[in-house]
């Protein structure tokens, strides 16, 4: 039975629901494992543990927000407000991850969910007051989406590695909502990493460094023309916008974004990105990586860091509104024959074509006859050969 906590707190402007939990059993003075299974969060997995997932942050199912709601006294509307559910329209991922639930990792949560959380050292500092003095800023719910990768409060590129222990902040915890949840004591601003000198199998030593304190967090400003993108992107976030035209915006973004990524550096020239360096090293180190290791570079996964990955976005906005659509797509496009319209193209090529397939009716029409026009002529690689996208995707890091 969900009984009220004895205490609770008031949501702040834009917390996530894992945030609003690290600063309710912090002043609580228990481990978060604890709110979550007498808030009715916790779910037991196949394997018999019981941990609250990340699914929960897109939009709980109506008995566990009622029960989250009487637990904490907070309104449905509050709760609603602590998750990505009211922008099940404007964002498309997220509609995709509710339909997909059953399924184990939908390839729409690789646009919903970082593999671990950004964050502004400024804002988990709080604004003075003194409750945010005593349990810290907020954790924003918009900071685990891709398409956010600065604070436009402070004018930074948002952070996601922690500056004590150089590791990504909850990385190896991607399907739980908090990352060791079982662990008691920590602030919500603190390191939940494993100290990288231990290597006790599920030891409690955890990193904790402040990340709201260290004086190495501070990240580089953004150019302007970014801190201006990242501002039209949460103005469509904003749920008080048309649903349709964010929704459109943001299925040609990826789409876009996913090309950009396949045949970079190519839309270096397109966009004229400022920081297409940071984005040539990310990717280049990545294609390194996953050849070493055997495994394909997976194109429509963006990347964490927030530079490399605003300077993708900002390629593929450009492209997205410039003027002239067709002409803007031109330096991505697939290389002719000279001799005939059906040379043989790399797999790259099928598998952008793969995607748009079953994307295209979310699009504009204007988008619709370009990726018609870019994609109408390609053909297998090989006459008579069949490749799925599976196939697809292992191919692509030769």
């Amino acid at each position: 039975m969900i009984r009220p906590l004895p205490r609770s707190l008031d949501p702040l402007p834009g917390e996530s629901l894992a945030g609003f939990i690290l600063r309710l059993s912090y002043r609580l003075g228990l481990p978060p494992t604890a709110v979550n299974r007498r808030t009715g969060l916790m779910d037991i997995m196949n394997n018999g543990q019981a941990w609250a997932k990340t699914a929960w942050s897109t939009g709980l199912p109506p008995v566990l927000a009622a029960a989250f709601a009487a637990a904490t006294r907070l309104s449905p509307q509050e709760v609603t407000a602590l998750t990505l559910e009211p922008l099940v329209r404007h964002y498309p991922a997220i509609g995709k991850v509710l339909r997909a639930e059953h399924e184990r990792r939908p390839r729409a949560l690789l646009w919903l969910y970082s593999s671990t959380s950004r964050y502004c050292p400024q804002c988990l500092r709080g604004d003075g007051s003194f409750v945010q003095r005593e349990l810290g800023g907020p954790w924003h719910v918009l900071w685990r989406l891709p398409v956010v990768f600065a604070c436009t409060r402070h004018r930074c590129f948002l952070n996601h590695l922690c500056p004590g222990c150089s590791q990504a902040i909850g990385a190896k915890h991607y399907s739980h909502l908090i990352a060791r949840s079982s662990v008691p004591g920590l602030h919500p601003a603190q390191c939940r990493t494993p100290s990288p000198t231990r290597r006790t199998p599920h030891t409690r030593d955890l990193c904790g460094t402040r990340l709201d304190q260290a004086p190495a967090l501070m990240p580089l400003s953004p150019p302007q023309t970014y801190l201006d993108l990242q501002q039209r992107i949460l103005q469509k976030l904003d749920p008080l916008q048309p649903p349709e035209t964010s929704a459109r915006y943001f299925a040609e973004l990826q789409l876009t974004c996913m090309l950009v990524t396949l045949t970079w550096p190519a839309a270096h020239t397109a966009a004229n990105d400022p920081l297409a360096q940071e984005a040539s090293r990310f990717l280049a180190a990545r294609r390194s990586t996953n050849n070493s290791e055997g495994r394909p570079t997976i194109a429509h996964a963006p990347p964490i860091d927030a530079a490399a990955c605003a300077a993708l976005l900002h390629a593929a906005d450009a492209i997205i509104t410039a003027p002239d659509l067709r002409a803007a797509f031109t330096p991505l496009e697939a290389p002719r024959d000279p001799l005939g319209p059906s040379m043989a193209l790399p797999p790259k090529y099928f598998l952008w074509k793969h995607h748009c397939a079953g994307r295209k009716a979310e699009c504009s029409p204007a988008f619709q006859q370009v990726v018609t026009a870019l994609t109408s002529r390609l053909r297998r690689t090989n006459k008579g050969e069949q490749h799925s996208s599976g196939q697809l995707e292992r191919s692509l890091a030769k």
